[in-house]
């Protein structure tokens, strides 16, 4: 099963968060989001009709999810965030061009005779406007992942919860986080917190928030209201090079 990749990359004191997954057979597509705390700067699609025929291909299709997703992160490490916005509002302009001159065609007969606009066939930039309006949603296999991967045993960090935290759908609370130095209860200071919240029935919502001198931190979660599928909140803190996460599953409304 491939589900993806995410990746936060620092540049000039921002953390954006580049998030590339397949959207699967049913829609062979590619999707690269790039993220500034919970707002979507730019994406990048690229379609895969070509690799489910005569068998599907899983393994290019993993080289392509793979390749995709490090040339736009990549990108960013560059500090090309205002080209990708650019290339953004180019690319869906030009598929907005494309597609009204497919639907000139005068007659069923010319329209045989045309070669086919496949727009999806290269790799396509497309409007913060245009994604915003399709939901991305996350397959109930990558969510039931990231539900059963528990933080690493040797972690250098360590985040700790209130005793008996629990989330549900609908909820909006505040969150006490802190982030230790491994085993030991001693606080990180200005550790970086990326607090992201997944489901199959709604978009991502992403927080963030920088621990205090104790190693504490406040986030004001907002989790979307959903009645079915599966959702949860992962946790990932940031310090010194060293990076650890917690996962916990989100119940129903």
């Amino acid at each position: 099963m491939i589900t993806g990749y995410n990746t936060d990359i620092e540049y000039k004191g921002v953390t954006y968060h580049v998030q590339t997954e397949d959207k699967g057979v049913s829609t062979p597509l590619i999707l690269s989001l790039v993220y500034d705390g919970g707002t979507i700067l730019a994406s990048k699609r690229s379609a895969y009709e070509d690799l489910l025929l005569p068998a599907f291909d899983e393994k290019s299709l993993s080289e392509r999810l793979q390749k995709q997703h490090k040339l736009i992160c990549a990108a960013v490490r560059a500090g090309r965030i205002e080209e990708l916005k650019r290339m953004t509002t180019k690319e869906a302009s030009l598929k907005r061009i494309e597609s009204a001159a497919a639907k000139e065609a005068k007659s069923p007969s010319e329209k045989k005779q045309a070669a086919p606009l496949l727009l999806e066939d290269e790799p396509i930039i497309e409007a913060v406007a245009v994604i915003e309006d399709e939901p991305i949603l996350l397959s109930a296999e990558a969510v039931e992942i990231i539900e059963d991967v528990a933080e690493p045993a040797r972690a250098k960090l360590k985040i700790e919860l209130p005793r008996d935290v629990t989330f549900k759908g609908g909820e909006r609370k505040i969150l006490n986080i802190k982030v230790l130095a491994g085993s030991a209860k001693n606080g990180i200071n200005g550790a970086r917190l990326l607090i992201k919240v997944v489901g199959t029935m709604f978009r991502p919502l992403i927080f963030h928030a920088q621990a205090d001198a104790s190693g504490a931190a406040t986030v004001n979660l907002e989790i979307p209201d959903f009645k079915g599928g599966r959702a949860a909140l992962l946790i990932r803190a940031m310090s010194g090079g060293e990076e650890t996460e917690m996962r916990c599953v989100i119940q129903p409304s």
